[in-house]
């Protein structure tokens, strides 16, 4: 019987963390990491065009994960939902594209700004398609949200900026694709219908109502209050 590889001292200390501080490490240094990126996309965006950068993007990270597809070889990538696959691939592509056109064609701060409209539709995406229930609270933040996206769009001026329109659909294409990761899961590794997959999820938040229901007042409080001070300040530095 073989013994099983012993834990370095890094790695247990990591994995004794909470969950969700855990998640908000990740979280923190992809939002670090994606900050640089749309600097350096700003920065080559003068010379190149974004759908060659979008392209490069994609091939150099299909390179480096070449390794770890080949190790898992043709057993660990079959799958029976190529179209749920396809269909996620599609959305990222034109996310991406489209955040990469407004953060070269945008001020870098006004496209991030736009950017953050992401959870806004995350919110209503959630209700739909992931069943899933939001508070009271939670929908005057995400109503507030999208009333300081139109503010930011400035309806009364003019024409809208069509890299406005780009940056705002880049954010939707990312909320179904980053909705996807939570509901596509449920459809490639079982052979069950969106409709199946749907109630399952709606039932799994009903075994634990009352809990769900604190977390999403918890999560709704903290996002007006997060509102406001970020709202706040577009206010002052826009013209």
């Amino acid at each position: 019987m073989s013994t099983p590889n012993p834990i370095s001292p890094v790695t247990g200390a990591w994995l004794l963390l909470p969950g969700n501080l855990r998640g908000i490490i990740w979280i923190s240094m992809g939002t670090v990491a994606l900050a640089l990126t749309d600097i350096l996309i700003k920065t080559l965006g003068q010379t190149i065009h974004p759908f060659e950068l979008s392209f490069f993007r994609y091939a150099i990270g299909i390179t480096l994960l070449a390794p770890i597809f080949w190790r898992m070889g043709p057993a660990g990538l079959k799958t029976k939902r190529w179209g749920l696959h396809l269909t996620r691939l599609f959305l990222a592509s034109i996310g991406q594209t489209g955040i990469f056109i407004a953060v070269v064609n945008l001020k870098l701060a006004d496209a991030t700004a736009f950017w953050f409209s992401k959870p806004l539709f995350t919110t209503v995406a959630a209700v739909f398609i992931l069943a899933e229930l939001v508070s009271l609270r939670r929908w005057l933040a995400t109503v507030a949200g999208f009333a300081g996206v139109v503010v930011m769009m400035r309806p009364g001026a003019g024409v809208v900026d069509p890299y406005v329109l780009i940056a705002i659909g880049a954010a939707l294409a990312f909320v179904l694709y980053s909705i996807s990761v939570v509901s596509f899961p449920l459809l490639v590794d079982r052979e069950v219908d969106f409709v199946t997959g749907m109630i399952v999820s709606f039932s799994a938040v009903l075994q634990n109502f009352r809990v769900m229901i604190v977390w999403a007042i918890v999560v709704g409080a903290l996002t007006v209050l997060a509102m406001i001070p970020f709202f706040f300040g577009l206010f002052i530095v826009l013209p």
